[in-house]
């Protein structure tokens, strides 16, 4: 979240959270929770008094926690009741520090996965990026070729991020083993491709065409995806809200010190394999609408010119 006086403003929610289901909305304050009020709190404190409030909840089915928020829509103070419908709330992430388990979507499926249209595209939404993500995009990927998918989506809007090594498994599904996903830049500059390529070449679980849909809210591990299949050409990106993702691409790890407050350290960032800065400035989409069969074999074909010129270069 981020803190503006006593409030702490949403920076994302994550898709099929209990969040997601009260209606919170990034954009929103965070004003009290359970009637307390974070004032006067640190962002960790806050998260320590979220995760409390959390945790009160475990184990009591259909327990309510009551949360109050300013919309942003329209600036109203109004209460949220969420809903834990069983095994335990899972608010999101709308506050940073350590988050507690229960509070990411690991007990429900990250992934949903159906066939569309006259077109036959089997389309894959991921919610968030997790230790069962990729499992679970290998499963619906096979159920959706055995159903008689022609090309694939994989959805990744509104997906805050997670895991990055779920993000590199993810992409690897896709691209095989041998590809680069991500470069890291350290401090002082240096370049290294820290993903691990397995000792056995393991090709991609379909080869079929790819469409990848991102939006202002793709962040983190998901932009990580995203510029891989992009740079790598195996798929092309379509943004309908904005020009671009989130721009989440630091390597950073948060401290809580013993007066309340937090210090966070930043060891490096992340680049595409094609070294766009990811930070600040997230990844470009190649289309604003799903493109036809043909554009989307025109901008795959661009793509691989580029990418020639570009090692060429080199």
């Amino acid at each position: 979240a981020e803190a503006k006086g006593d409030v702490f403003y949403v920076l994302g929610v994550m898709h099929g959270s209990a969040a997601s289901r009260a209606g919170i909305a990034q954009g929103d304050g965070l004003v009290a929770v359970d009637g307390e009020r974070p004032t006067g709190m640190t962002p960790i404190q806050a998260a320590d008094l979220l995760r409390r409030k959390v945790e009160e909840m475990q184990g009591k089915p259909d327990q309510v926690l009551r949360v109050t928020v300013v919309r942003a829509r329209d600036g109203k103070e109004v209460p949220v009741d969420v809903l834990d419908a069983g095994g335990g709330a899972r608010l999101g992430r709308s506050l940073p520090g350590r988050l507690p388990s229960s509070l990411l979507p690991d007990r429900e499926p990250v992934v949903t996965a159906k066939l569309m249209g006259n077109r036959r595209v089997g389309y894959i939404r991921l919610s968030a990026f997790t230790a069962r993500s990729a499992r679970e995009v290998r499963q619906a990927v096979a159920s959706l070729d055995a159903s008689g998918a022609s090309s694939f989506v994989l959805d990744l809007r509104d997906n805050r991020g997670g895991l990055v090594p779920a993000g590199v498994e993810v992409s690897r599904l896709f691209l095989g083993s041998e590809p680069p996903v991500v470069w890291t830049v350290d401090r002082s500059g240096a370049l290294e491709d820290r993903t691990p390529h397995p000792a056995k070449v393991q090709p991609p679980v379909t080869d079929k065409p790819l469409v990848v849909l991102v939006n202002q809210a793709t962040a983190s591990a998901s932009e990580i995806v995203a510029g891989a299949l992009k740079d790598s050409c195996r798929a092309t990106l379509v943004n309908k809200t904005s020009g671009s993702t989130f721009g989440k691409g630091l390597i950073q790890s948060v401290y809580e010190l013993s007066d309340g407050s937090g210090l966070v350290v930043t060891a490096g960032k992340y680049v595409t394999p094609g070294l766009t800065d990811i930070d600040g400035k997230g990844i470009a989409a190649d289309f604003k609408g799903m493109p036809s069969d043909e554009d989307q074999k025109k901008a795959i074909e661009a793509c691989r010119m580029k990418s020639i010129r570009r090692e060429e270069k080199l």
